[in-house]
């Protein structure tokens, strides 16, 4: 994989190409962080990453970077020193972007579970939804209304709408 500013991910062997994230995007990804990162940090249950680079397969052909991610304590400490984080991060959100091919976020999400994901938020800022899938199935779909939880982070929780708010 090349070591530049373009967003690539390797998915089973396929290339895939996207572009930069838009501005709604970045403050989408943005505003998951900024709720859910004080969190994590002051229960002591991992980091909470922006892009961050997974070598999800030891044979080298996939490559993720998802837009928002989670790691527990545990694998850290098993990872430490590394230059990228080896398997899938516990939690992967993705925040859709238009170019996005549905066949491309069904591959990455299949993959990300067969190597112990436990759970993948699929983000949907032209429809301001968010999927919560486990491995196995769609839990729930979520809208504006709807408050964003987790079993992976007892007592943390945001509302959908706070999700998609974007700063003029």
């Amino acid at each position: 994989m090349p070591d530049d500013a373009i967003h690539r991910e390797l998915v089973n062997g396929e290339l895939i190409e996207l572009p930069p994230r838009d501005i709604a995007q970045a403050e989408t990804s943005n505003n998951i962080h900024w709720s859910l990162s004080p969190f994590v940090k002051s229960c002591r249950l991992g980091k909470v990453y922006i892009e961050a680079g997974y070598k999800v397969t030891v044979s080298g052909r996939n490559w993720i970077q998802p837009d928002v991610s989670f790691v527990n304590t545990d694998k850290l400490k098993r990872e430490a020193g590394k230059k990228y984080l080896t398997g899938a991060p516990d939690l992967a959100v993705e925040v859709i972007s238009p170019s996005e091919q549905p066949k491309h976020v069904f591959a990455k999400r299949k993959l990300l579970f067969r190597e112990g994901c436990k759970e993948i938020w699929i983000i949907r800022p032209e429809t301001q939804t968010i999927e919560i899938w486990t491995p196995h199935w769609r839990d729930r779909e979520l809208h504006e209304g709807d408050t964003l939880s987790s079993v992976l982070f007892d007592g943390w929780s945001m509302r959908v709408a706070d999700v998609f708010v974007r700063f003029a």
